[in-house]
């Protein structure tokens, strides 16, 4: 067999195990209620909206959370749906996490989400069920632009300022392994 007949055939085989995979990942259920992730109690606080001046939904911040938002990646061609973010408390180490992924054309990708926590200082995370405990972490690597050029994978703390709404936390470090912090 010619060598360029053989790589193509690897290279279809390839990406067919990725859009499969792909495909596997969107099929599954997504969890629904609270759950607990290494034995630290996990809390699913709801955005409670209202009715802005033209007529859109606008999140209202409780008087002492704050609001993390960002973008969600993952290395296929679609995000899983069962995808969760959360965020972990520095000093309580209380957990909290969505699994709600926001369609908008202000996210990378189109995709993201929001999740509303006590002020305080959090680790950002993603995880998808079948990766077990690994977690796509917020980092230096992500804030360095995901590139083989960056070397530091330093977890970064994010401020919570209770009514105010962080952006660009992207929890998108899905090529170093990091099952805790």
């Amino acid at each position: 067999m010619n060598k360029n007949v053989i790589i193509v055939l690897l290279i279809i085989a390839f990406f067919g195990t990725i859009g499969v995979t792909a495909y596997m990942f969107g099929k599954q259920s997504t969890p629904s209620g609270p759950t607990q992730i290494n034995a630290n109690p996990v809390t699913i606080i709801p955005t409670i909206t209202s009715a802005s001046q033209n007529g859109t939904l606008e999140p209202q911040i409780a008087q002492n959370t704050g609001i993390i938002e960002g973008s969600l990646s993952f290395p296929a061609e679609v995000i899983p749906v069962d995808m969760k973010v959360c965020a972990q408390s520095q000093t309580t180490n209380q957990t909290y996490c969505t699994t709600t992924h926001i369609s908008d054309p202000k996210f990378t990708y189109g995709i993201g989400y929001q999740l509303e926590v006590p002020a305080g200082q959090y680790y950002v995370y993603a995880t998808v069920s079948a990766f077990g405990d690994y977690k796509a972490f917020y980092n230096e690597f992500v804030v360095c632009g995901l590139s083989v050029d960056c070397t530091d994978t330093t977890v970064i703390a994010v401020n919570a300022t209770a009514g105010q709404t962080i952006t660009g936390v992207d929890p998108q470090d899905w090529y170093h392994y990091q099952p805790q912090l």
